[in-house]
């Protein structure tokens, strides 16, 4: 199977559950559009947690195109708490990895694909050591 989530333009719409430090869990709904220009793909993320208010986190990747030879690749990204980060891309088989390391923390995350449409996301996000927050999300493809 080809991957979709990344390697093709896109919207992509995100549904599952956020879980803080202290394991409490909350709702999530999201998006995620995918564009490609000649020389850079974006990925514009945003993210509703269903909190009491809600939060709202947003985030635009740059990433380095991958080559059609290639399974792995480069971006950065502006995103709250960590500020500006940049990591890497992996693909392995049906599952795009990704991680990013700072001086404050690290960010992991899996994308594993279940059909052309719909992927399985997985990650934690740890800040000095500590585990900050994960989510479980089903991204499925709305165009």
């Amino acid at each position: 199977m080809k991957h979709t989530y990344l390697v093709s333009p896109g919207t992509w719409q995100a549904k599952g559950f956020f879980k803080d430090s202290n394991g409490n869990a909350y709702p999530v709904t999201g998006s995620s559009i995918i564009t490609h220009e000649r020389k850079i793909w974006y990925n514009r993320s945003a993210m509703l947690i269903h909190t009491q208010p809600v939060t709202d986190i947003e985030c635009v990747y740059e990433i380095t195109p991958l080559d059609p030879e290639t399974y792995s690749t480069t971006w950065t990204a502006e995103t709250l708490p960590m500020g500006r980060i940049s990591g890497n891309f992996a693909i392995v088989g049906n599952t795009i990895l990704s991680s990013a390391n700072t001086p404050q923390g690290a960010n992991i995350e899996t994308l594993r694909q279940l059909d052309e449409g719909t992927y399985e996301n997985r990650g934690a996000l740890f800040m000095e050591g500590q585990l900050l927050s994960t989510w479980e999300v089903i991204l499925t493809r709305a165009e």
